[in-house]
């Protein structure tokens, strides 16, 4: 058996660039690791290699087939698990690659941009075009945290270098999502670092908001609260929570509502 898989790497290793020094998934690659695992050199044979341009018209994957294994696993991701059937075996024999139906770019009405193939990629054929250049695996702390963009609750990894979010990791042991992700999930994280991303309470004075501290900004919402309910009563004030937070959270927040406004006014998002 031992004997067999060496065969196996050996030729998966003549029609492959072999340029780990400078592949975006040096450290993480599969077929590297099984090259090292079973002392192969991928000298064993020699013969024609394909010579594929790149493809990086892609706005979130870049896709190099030189390196690909024809292991069929995006095929599989994408019309097995995500459906969406955007991809699959072309080409003849030696000539074989997982590509698009005539091997057009990607576009919208055929891709959900999900990057679910780029997670299953075992070697660097297809790999995230916004995290190109930023690092490797091993140069990056993993965070393991939950996507806020709507109320499933998928847990995913934030590869983090520098302090900043380089990009985001399925976590295959999720256990609402087991891996899946959607655009948002995967490639909808460049708000972490934007520059108009509010960090601190603000006040109104006047026309203009200025930065405050959290105590006082909290005692200026309960005071305000508490001058309409006085005026107005309680019917006059209400909430509307969101399916980004969590279960607890909007629990917490409807609990407040009847407790401390003494009101039935509290809605959310999703159920329109």
């Amino acid at each position: 058996m031992k004997r067999i898989r060496k065969r196996l790497i050996s030729l998966l290793l003549s029609n492959h660039p072999n340029d780990c020094m400078r592949c975006e998934t040096s450290g993480a690659c599969k077929l590297q690791n099984f090259a090292y695992q079973y002392n192969v050199d991928g000298r064993e044979y020699g013969g024609e290699k394909w010579n594929l341009p790149i493809r990086q018209a892609n706005p979130f994957i870049v896709y190099e087939p030189n390196k690909c294994i024809v292991c069929g696993r995006c095929i599989r991701i994408c019309n097995e698990i995500v459906m969406a059937g955007t991809i699959d075996f072309t080409g003849r024999g030696f000539h074989t690659v997982p590509d698009t139906a005539f091997r057009t770019a990607r576009t919208l009405s055929i891709c959900e941009f999900c990057g679910q193939c780029v997670s299953t990629c075992p070697t660097g054929a297809l790999t995230d075009k916004k995290a190109r250049g930023k690092g490797r695996a091993h140069e990056m702390k993993r965070v393991k945290t939950t996507c806020s963009y709507c109320g499933t609750g998928c847990s995913l990894y934030l590869n983090v270098k520098d302090e900043k979010v380089v990009r985001v990791s399925s976590d295959f042991f999720g256990p609402v999502n087991q891996g899946d992700l959607c655009i948002k999930g995967r490639y909808g994280y460049d708000f972490i670092h934007s520059r108009d991303r509010i960090k601190t309470p603000l006040v109104r004075r006047g026309d203009k908001f200025v930065k405050t501290s959290w105590d006082r900004a909290f005692a200026t919402i309960a005071s305000n609260f508490e001058k309409i309910i006085k005026r107005h009563g309680s019917d006059s004030v209400g909430a509307f929570s969101s399916s980004r937070c969590t279960n607890e959270e909007n629990f917490l927040l409807s609990k407040f509502v009847r407790t401390v406004f003494r009101t039935n006014n509290v809605d959310n998002c999703a159920r329109v």
